[in-house]
């Protein structure tokens, strides 16, 4: 049976006016049909041996109100337009509902000519994951659906579409706290930090936690520059030893650390000398795992006394 990727639902958004892969699983050998009727374009092929499918459609230009079909299943409310992906960390996950004038903006989102893919935010491939997989799809904007959006992502969607007059699809796969190593090769990894003098962590919610992209940061020995959540933020990287830390939302004083170990090399190469020290003598792993376990054995003795 042919099955398309989760990305592929209703109302989807595609990229315009570059080829377009439709891809999916199915029983080797099978044929796949995919076609667009409203753009006269019908395309054949079949599945592999290892049981994955890829066809390509030609280029479109931008528009609305489009069907798909591949195979027996229909996809309806198509668009062709512009996709990007909105992927990062708690900074990008910030919801629209909770971002200055959001209220306004859910209330008037519905004109926007903007849609939205949200990726389900699980941690491991379990029947967890992939059951919110499963569920996943493409939503217009309301005041009821899109409240959860990413706010960055939404509003540089909305500025898009209205500059360039074609619909807009962001696909939010974004996940506070991760890993920056997630989302980028090794070596791109280390490249980047190379290339850099300081790093700025300018978190303003306390779903940042810990912020570990900041011993990442510091392993490469960089200066970092993070915020005074009442969170394990500030404490990974201490001000005025490792870096600089500013209060959160203080655009001012943000922009005051990054002048300051701009303009001082010294200064940089003392805090990020100090931060790689830091990283190696706090957070070495087995030091880690037997304060976490000390920790949870001290949380137990006291459950276990009342």
């Amino acid at each position: 049976m042919i099955q398309c990727a989760t990305i592929f639902t209703d109302h989807m958004l595609l990229q315009r006016g570059k080829p377009i892969a439709v891809f999916g699983t199915g029983t080797p050998g099978e044929t796949v049909t995919v076609s667009v009727p409203e753009r006269r374009c019908t395309v054949s092929g079949a599945v592999d041996a290892d049981g994955s499918w890829c066809v390509t459609l030609p280029p479109m230009p931008g528009g609305t109100g489009c069907t798909m079909t591949v195979n027996e299943q229909t996809f309806t409310d198509v668009a062709f337009g512009e996709v990007w992906l909105a992927g990062g960390q708690s900074n990008m996950e910030f919801m629209l509902k909770d971002a200055k004038n959001g209220a306004a903006e859910l209330a008037q989102c519905a004109d926007s000519n903007v849609r939205y893919f949200s990726v389900p935010r699980n941690t491991f491939r379990d029947d967890a994951y992939k059951a919110a997989m499963d569920a996943a799809h493409w939503e217009l904007p309301s005041t009821e659906t899109s409240g959860t959006w990413s706010a960055a992502g939404y509003l540089a969607a909305k500025e898009l579409a209205q500059t360039l007059g074609v619909p807009v699809g962001i696909i939010g796969c974004n996940f506070g706290g991760s890993s920056v190593s997630c989302w980028l090769p090794e070596e791109d990894l280390r490249a980047a930090f190379a290339d850099c003098d300081v790093f700025v962590l300018p978190s303003v919610a306390n779903s940042e936690a810990f912020g570990i992209v900041q011993q990442e940061a510091m392993v490469y020995g960089k200066p970092v520059i993070n915020t005074a959540l009442p969170t394990g933020v500030p404490h990974v990287s201490l001000d005025g030893v490792t870096g600089i830390t500013v209060p959160p939302e203080d655009a001012d004083a943000l922009a005051q650390a990054i002048q300051k170990l701009a303009d001082d090399k010294t200064l940089r190469e003392q805090y990020g000398s100090a931060a790689a020290k830091r990283v190696a003598e706090e957070y070495e792993e087995k030091d880690v795992v037997d304060k976490v376990y000390a920790t949870l054995k001290e949380v137990a003795e006291r459950r276990q006394r009342k």
